[in-house]
């Protein structure tokens, strides 16, 4: 949970709440949190029957970019898997890109913004078979909204586990969602 966030405590302490998971090791994204809340027997309008499923609540974060991660990566997956589709549409699929630049390392799990593009893959034997390569949109701070303007991939970067490994060298391919179109 966020320092300022009153919304999941409000929903344990009045509402009895469970609290699946908070405080993601990921970013952007951290304050993102997952609760149930009980019905309490409440009845649907028109209906005879009472609907005792608890109300799945996502809690995400205020700053645009990091909502619209978490979005991705935790709330539409549910909301497809609600809507009955087969598991294979859950989430969203995952593709190897080049990186047109060196990308520094995080703390924790990055996902960044970027834009697929077909490049000449210089190391075939056939120069004209185009790979995929990746573009950063702009500034990644989870306050710059823009970044998420014509981005269809969200980057999946690993932490930093060592020391001596800062960023992820030009020409190095990373794991990437598709999150739309991709033509």
């Amino acid at each position: 949970m966020g320092e300022r966030d009153i919304v999941s405590q409000t929903l344990i302490e009045n509402f009895g709440a469970t609290l699946h998971f908070g405080r993601v090791f990921m970013k952007p994204g951290k304050p993102t949190t997952f609760l149930s809340v009980p019905r309490n027997n409440v009845t649907v309008a028109g209906s005879a029957t009472t609907n005792r499923q608890p109300v799945l609540t996502f809690c995400l974060p205020g700053n645009p970019v990091s909502c619209y991660v978490t979005a991705h990566i935790f709330v539409l997956p549910v909301l497809r898997k609600l809507d009955l589709r087969p598991r294979d549409e859950w989430c969203f699929p995952s593709i190897s890109v080049r990186l047109l630049h060196p990308v520094k390392l995080s703390d924790r799990p990055d996902y960044r913004r970027a834009r697929l593009v077909w490049k000449q893959n210089s190391e075939s034997n056939q120069p004209s078979v185009p790979c995929a390569s990746c573009d950063l949109m702009g500034s990644q701070m989870s306050s710059r909204l823009a970044s998420c303007l014509d981005s269809n991939l969200l980057l999946v970067l690993p932490p930093i586990v060592d020391e001596k490994l800062q960023e992820i060298p030009i020409d190095s391919v990373v794991n990437a969602l598709v999150i739309d179109s991709i033509y």
